[in-house]
């Protein structure tokens, strides 16, 4: 037949007297629960502060902003010292001798208008025939503003013209220049302070018509010692040398004298 009905279970026995078995494994650590409200600050007092750490890299430099407006100009300074000036003694044929006489020549280059008014220039004429006293000579004495610190020049001016017809000629001509300078109250010694000057050949040419004239100019540096109220006299003339190849008259216009004042 049926199973009968399990009966009451009965009261659990004494706890046996045998050791505790091992504890088991830890099981994993659950969620950490959200973090609690932060506590009043304490009233203790405030630590030193720390040493401050070394710099850091300077970062790069920015873009340049735009230049501000220019400022107003300042007040002009005072004008400096001003340079010395060059002056000229100019001397015309009238005022030149040669051959210790005065000779200079008329030349008539032409007419002017209804009046037939005549221009002409009168220069003295060196020949190219190697004799040294055929020379165009000023005397002078030198001005008192003459700065001695600069070495004058002296300028001959000098035309050439037709010669022999109207064929036109060529060549070098050769000039020299004697100068004599002298001290005031000084003795005017020609053999000891006469200089003599050669420069370059100069190349010239005639004209074909008796109306025209070629202008030329000979300069020459002095290196003589030459002080304020000095004596002076310039002679030009043509070497007589293998250079001067120009058979014919030069027509000496003018000498100048160009010195610094002070």
């Amino acid at each position: 037949g049926p199973t009968g009905v399990t009966g009451a279970t009965g009261a659990t026995g004494a706890t046996g007297s045998g050791a505790t078995g091992a504890t088991g494994v830890t099981g994993p650590t659950g969620v950490t629960g959200p973090t609690g409200a932060t506590g009043a600050t304490g009233s203790g007092a405030t630590g030193a502060t720390g040493s401050t750490g070394p710099t850091g890299v300077t970062g790069p430099t920015g873009a340049t902003g735009a230049t501000g407006v220019t400022g107003a100009t300042g007040v002009t300074g005072a004008s400096g010292p001003g340079g010395a000036a060059q002056v000229s003694l100019l001397f015309n044929a009238q005022t030149m001798t040669q051959g210790n006489s005065l000779s200079p020549q008329a030349v008539v280059l032409g007419t002017v208008g209804s009046t037939n008014v005549s221009m002409t220039v009168q220069p003295i004429a060196v020949p190219g025939s190697g004799n040294n006293s055929t020379n165009a000579c000023v005397s002078f004495s030198v001005p008192q503003d003459c700065n001695s610190a600069f070495p004058p020049t002296v300028v001959v001016h000098f035309a050439t013209m037709q010669q022999g017809g109207g064929a036109v000629k060529t060549g070098n001509i050769q000039p020299a220049l004697n100068v004599l300078f002298a001290s005031l109250n000084g003795t005017i010694d020609f053999p000891n302070n006469n200089t003599g000057y050669l420069i370059s050949p100069v190349a010239v040419t005639s004209t074909s018509s008796s109306t025209t004239f070629n202008y030329y100019e000979a300069s020459f540096i002095l290196t003589n010692s030459i002080n304020p109220g000095d004596f002076a006299e310039l002679v030009f003339s043509r070497f007589g040398n293998a250079s001067d190849t120009y058979a014919y008259p030069i027509f000496v216009i003018s000498m100048e004298f160009r010195y610094q004042s002070m």
